[in-house]
């Protein structure tokens, strides 16, 4: 414990405080859906003998599965307004047909429902859905762009670097005239992300403490 001379502005300074007096606040573990604060306090002594209770925390992000599941239907769901936004306006559909067209964000639709479900491949095939978003590639060799959600994207044209963030709902796939499109090669690292949150979701749930709520009854 720190030892230190009390003056006259320490003793008026500690009256106060015996006048007013301290509030305590305790702090106690709460378990919230996406975050599990962890709070510790310590106490400090300093120079001039002032003692005072500082508390500090660490926040670990957990998302649920049912969140990336909801994350994989609303993209999906974009998928699907923007295909017939486009068929209804006669534009041309990726494969030249609805069905071919919608098949991605239909994947997107399929790994959100088995994430809500909590099945064992739900996580397999939530990262093949992510994976696929990764690469972004048009050039007359070979055009590849698909999103179902959120872009952080990187990519390099004739005309430089650009860097792009947002939300889509875009599937093209194919070969030869890029009908206006600048060549491009990029990367979109928003999957890279949803894949982390994926892998560390199945690590909190894996070392979640048990639940004494579910108490079994005694056998009678």
């Amino acid at each position: 414990m720190c030892q230190q001379g009390r003056t006259g502005a320490h003793v008026r300074a500690q009256n106060i405080r015996r006048q007013v007096g301290v509030p305590s606040v305790q702090f106690s573990p709460v378990n919230l859906s996406n975050f599990t604060p962890v709070l510790t306090a310590r106490t400090i002594c300093s120079p001039y003998n002032w003692r005072y209770t500082t508390a500090t925390h660490t926040i670990r992000m957990r998302v649920s599965l049912r969140s990336l599941g909801w994350y994989h239907l609303a993209g999906a769901a974009g998928g699907a307004v923007m295909t017939l936004w486009s068929a209804s306006q006669g534009g041309a559909l990726v494969g030249g047909s609805l069905a071919f067209a919608a098949i991605p964000f239909a994947l997107s639709a399929w790994a959100g429902r088995r994430l809500l479900a909590d099945t064992p491949d739900a996580r397999r095939i939530a990262v093949a859905v992510q994976v696929l978003q990764i690469p972004i590639v048009i050039l007359p060799a070979l055009v590849w762009k698909f999103v179902a959600g959120v872009i952080a994207s990187a990519t390099l044209t004739m005309t430089g670097l650009g860097l792009y963030v947002g939300a889509e709902a875009t599937w093209f796939i194919g070969s030869g005239d890029l009908r206006g499109l600048p060549a491009t090669l990029g990367i979109n690292v928003a999957p890279l992300v949803i894949i982390v949150l994926l892998l560390r979701a199945r690590v909190a749930r894996e070392n979640a403490p048990p639940d004494l709520t579910q108490a079994s009854r005694p056998v009678v």
